[in-house]
């Protein structure tokens, strides 16, 4: 009888053979699992809980570690470590790490949210007050303020304080981090309360543009681009954009307030003054800071004693430091002398013979004491005179009178480029001033 060859059966038959394969298979997955690294700069991998369990082995048959397993591998877990509380031992080093932050930076736009750490501290008391000066020396700061204050005219940085004041007051009302630079949602729901507070569009423009400016003197990036911050200053514009409601005051209005002021001021000498002051203000379009001061106005401001030359025939008069000339180039002014003017030269020229000598200011306009003439008493006689002539006092401003202007000489049919000369208007803005049907004789 032919013995059929043998074939070898599988280890798998014998059980002692079974466990001793499973063993060894096991060992050679886990080196294999170990030694091998993702080539890809990711996150380090730090082995599950499945794993810390699939290699806890006993002490008595744990495999001796191989010779040929690279540094990279992580040791197997002593016997005496709890499955659930072996830490993950990694001897990655940093290089391997890095790439796999930039990755997440990349991919997260959140990560980019702090380039550096915010500074928890409100905005500056003072709109010139630098949030980081660290890096100015000691013997600069002065200077580096002074600098930078001659680069804003005095009433833009009065607004501009205005608005850091008002956004410091809406944080406190709602109990919001005196962060800054102030947040993007901060922003958002400061202009969403100005405009539930009925606030006009061309303010709440201004105080966003004193953050704005305050935020830029911080070298830090302006939140106020942003284009949620635009469209919504744009949507505020279409529906709190208000029409300027200022009345014109024409010549003839105007001869009437000079023939009224003697009913309003305490004397003679007040009421030319007074008339001197409205005159100029109306025949030269001057705006009401340039002839007046304020408080913290300084003494040069204002039209001066030295810059004003008054003759028979004409009156010149030369502006410094203005509004469209923050350089102080300085506008010379002539208004010569014809039938309508005449009540200016009248009222000018006896104004400068009771002038005092000896003042202490260089102001042009001043009161019998030497003290200037303030902006606010500017408007103070203004209304009482249009009370004294039963007119409405809430739509006649400072500004009235060069809105007035403005309107008188178009129509009297003056070129539009003359008009825009004499008021100093680089651009066709002085348009919005001309209102005859405004007129009120």
């Amino acid at each position: 009888m032919l013995r059929t060859k043998r074939v070898s059966k599988s280890p798998y038959a014998r059980p002692g053979r079974a466990q001793a394969a499973a063993k060894k298979a096991k060992i050679s997955n886990t080196t294999t699992r170990r030694i091998q690294v993702t080539p890809a700069p990711t996150v380090p991998v730090v082995s599950t809980q499945h794993d810390i369990q699939e290699n806890h082995t006993p002490a008595s048959t744990a495999p001796a570690p191989s010779t040929q397993t690279p540094v990279l591998t992580a040791p197997a877990p002593s016997a005496q470590t709890s499955a659930l509380t072996a830490p993950a031992l990694s001897t990655q080093t940093p290089e391997m790490t890095a790439p796999a932050t930039s990755i997440m930076a990349a991919s997260d736009p959140s990560v980019f949210s702090a380039v550096a750490k915010v500074q928890e501290a409100g905005p500056p008391h003072r709109l010139l007050s630098l949030p980081s000066s660290s890096g100015i020396l000691e013997p600069f700061e002065q200077e580096v303020e002074q600098l930078l204050r001659a680069s804003v005219s005095h009433n833009t940085q009065e607004i501009y304080q205005k608005g850091l004041d008002s956004f410091s007051q809406f944080r406190k009302l709602f109990n919001l981090k005196e962060l800054w630079p102030p947040p993007i949602d901060q922003l958002i729901n400061y202009i969403a309360y100005l405009s539930s507070k009925g606030t006009t569009y061309t303010t709440a423009k201004t105080y966003l543009a004193g953050l704005s400016f305050t935020i830029k003197l911080g070298n830090f990036p302006d939140p106020c681009q942003f284009f949620i911050v635009k469209k919504m200053l744009h949507g505020f514009k279409q529906l709190k954009h208000r029409k300027d409601s200022r009345s014109p005051i024409t010549f003839p209005l105007l001869v009437k307030i000079i023939d009224s002021l003697q009913h309003v001021c305490r004397n003679y000498y007040e009421k030319l003054l007074f008339s001197s002051a409205y005159g100029l203000a109306f025949f030269a379009l001057l705006r009401v800071g340039e002839i007046t001061s304020t408080k913290a106005n300084p003494p040069s401001s204002p039209l001066s004693i030295q810059n004003v030359s008054i003759s028979q025939s004409s009156i010149l008069i030369t502006l410094g430091k203005t509004k469209t000339d923050q350089h102080g180039k300085g506008t010379t002014m002539q208004i010569n002398s014809t039938k309508q003017n005449q009540v200016l030269f009248h009222n000018i020229q006896a104004y400068m013979t009771h002038r005092p000598s000896q003042t202490q200011t260089s102001q042009f306009l001043c009161h019998m004491d030497g003290s200037p003439m303030t902006y606010y008493q500017f408007n103070q006689v203004l209304k009482k005179v249009l009370s004294f002539l039963k007119l409405d006092t809430s739509t006649f401003k400072s500004h009235s009178f060069r809105i007035g202007a403005a309107t008188s000489l178009y129509m009297q049919g003056t070129p539009e480029q003359e008009i825009k000369t004499m008021g100093r208007w680089k651009s066709n803005a002085f348009k919005s001033y001309v209102r005859p049907n405004a007129v009120v004789l």
